[in-house]
């Protein structure tokens, strides 16, 4: 099963802007959601791109779901040289990241934090010595074995994106000559016990998971064909109907569970299920989802995920710092506008000088390889 799909890349696109304006829009404009349009935009679909814990889920269930697929065609053996090269191509970027974000405060370009108030705007800029060691120690270790980063706070989510991929792998290895059916019934075991323990992110990439064996149901039990034709749209219809309602917190009589963020998870799982089966048996794409626009957005998501913080933090401190004395709605729209095609065009020179580097890695240990293979003393020289 192809994974990069262009309407899944697209809904990466979707979800790296929505983490975005999830930061960006309330630090702009603090009281956003008290005026009318604000009001009107909250209890609407369109509210959904002005979310953090909705595209974090995504994130997350397709990390299972990518993982899962993945794990169709590779054996056990394979498995340690899978988690280097993902720990490989995830520490890159976030070090990329970091080094970009030391440098800015090494320069005193970085602000810590600012407060958009009626009546003036308060800019605090961070003085520190941030390195290179400290830039290498944030991407190395603690991003991934902390869930924390000194430099650039949402990377927070990479440590389920790592190990929610090992998880996701492993799993789906040791369930392979498994019968699907069988596959479905462990996973929805191991699902319901993450919920009761309030495993959040474990929940969301077991959910991923889910999909891939459900898609292998409906291949193997049904005809594919005719459920698609009769139920695939109204999973995707009940998916996003569900996105618009955890908008809204809903209590469970779980104490402390985060329960519109379990609930988003489903209905993407629910919405990737459904587009994956009206794909493979009608072959259709959404107009908005097979936007080029789109796409491109997706193709740079994890740079944009990365850098939004840090545009905000500099571009969009400098420009508040600026009109301080007579910030206003116009002025934050300016700022919100320019930060985001600001983060769109840095994150896309750090995604082309990521996929640079990768490839000059990728070739190295390829000639290494080759080298070793031919280089490699015979039986009868080592006598």
């Amino acid at each position: 099963m192809k994974y990069r799909k262009q309407w899944i890349e697209a809904l990466r696109g979707y979800g790296a802007i929505a983490v975005l304006n999830c930061h960006v829009i309330p630090a702009l404009i603090p009281d956003w959601k008290k005026t009318i349009i604000g009001k009107i935009i909250e209890f609407s679909p369109v509210g959904i791109l002005i979310s953090g814990g909705i595209p974090i889920a995504f994130f997350l269930v397709l990390t299972g779901f990518g993982m899962a697929n993945k794990a169709s065609t590779i054996t056990i053996r394979k498995v340690p040289l899978e988690v280097i090269k993902r720990y490989f191509r995830l520490m890159l970027m976030t070090f990329m990241c970091c080094l970009f974000v030391s440098i800015l405060i090494r320069h005193g370009f970085y602000a810590q934090s600012f407060t958009v108030r009626p009546e003036v705007s308060i800019v605090r800029w961070m003085d520190s010595s941030k390195n290179i060691q400290s830039a290498l120690y944030d991407a190395a270790y603690r991003v991934f074995f902390k869930g924390a980063s000194a430099l650039i706070g949402p990377f927070w989510m990479l440590r389920w994106e790592f190990f929610g991929a090992v998880l996701a792998m492993l799993a789906m290895l040791l369930l392979k000559k498994v019968q699907p059916m069988t596959q479905l019934g462990v996973i929805m075991i191991v699902t319901a016990l993450f919920l009761c323990l309030n495993w959040l992110y474990c929940f969301m990439v077991l959910g991923g998971m889910a999909i891939t064996v459900m898609l292998e149901v409906v291949n193997s039990k049904l005809n594919i064909k005719e459920f698609g034709q009769k139920h695939c749209k109204k999973l995707i219809i009940v998916g996003i109907l569900l996105l618009w309602v955890c908008k809204y917190y809903v209590y469970t009589p779980f104490q402390q569970i985060r329960s519109y963020e379990y609930l988003a998870a489903s209905a993407w799982c629910l919405i990737l299920l459904g587009g994956n089966i009206l794909e493979e048996t009608q072959n259709v794409h959404a107009v908005v989802l097979g936007d080029k626009c789109m796409q491109f957005l997706g193709k740079n998501s994890f740079a944009i995920y990365g850098l939004h913080m840090p545009v905000m933090l500099t571009v969009g401190a400098y420009l508040l710092w600026q009109v301080k004395e007579v910030y206003s709605i116009k002025h934050a729209i300016v700022i919100y506008l320019v930060i985001v095609v600001s983060t769109i065009i840095i994150a896309s020179a750090f995604t082309w000088l990521y996929r640079y580097i990768l490839r000059k890695v990728e070739n190295l240990l390829r000639r290494c390889k080759y080298c070793l293979l031919y280089t490699s003393p015979s039986p009868r020289d080592t006598r």
